[in-house]
């Protein structure tokens, strides 16, 4: 008897033909990203939520920056990787001025190069 391949990608974020028929969550995650709803994907490992939210991102129209929270090891490095991700989304000035009213008890200082942005940061703990 002939082994069937197994039709799911294991392990990386599954986009275009490979991804599978999940319309119905599809529409829930657009219908609460343009009321502007949080929403929170809770699954066990590898059952696809990244993937999910990647596809409905890139279906619907709201601007959005995909950023791997994994890659940071600290706050700093976590601002870092944010505030790459939503520099061509925005201008670098407004970014800064919603930090700033966000972030009210924290000192930020921003370098800016030319390929990215690094930042340092002094006040409460927990951001």
């Amino acid at each position: 008897m002939a082994e069937t391949e197994n039709p799911f990608l294991i392990g990386k974020v599954v986009t275009g033909e490979k991804f599978a028929d999940r319309e119905k969550e599809t529409r829930f995650l657009l219908r609460e990203i343009r009321n502007g709803q949080n929403v929170i994907l809770i699954s066990p490992r590898r059952y696809g939520k990244t993937s999910l939210a990647r596809h409905a991102l890139e279906k619907g129209t709201t601007p959005h920056a995909y950023v791997d929270c994994s890659l940071a090891s600290d706050e700093n490095t976590l601002i870092e990787l944010l505030l790459n991700a939503c520099i061509p989304l925005q201008p670098l000035e407004k970014i800064v001025g919603e930090l700033k009213k966000r972030l009210r008890d924290v000192e930020i200082t921003i370098e800016v190069s030319p390929a990215k942005i690094r930042v340092r940061h002094a006040g409460k703990e927990g951001l």
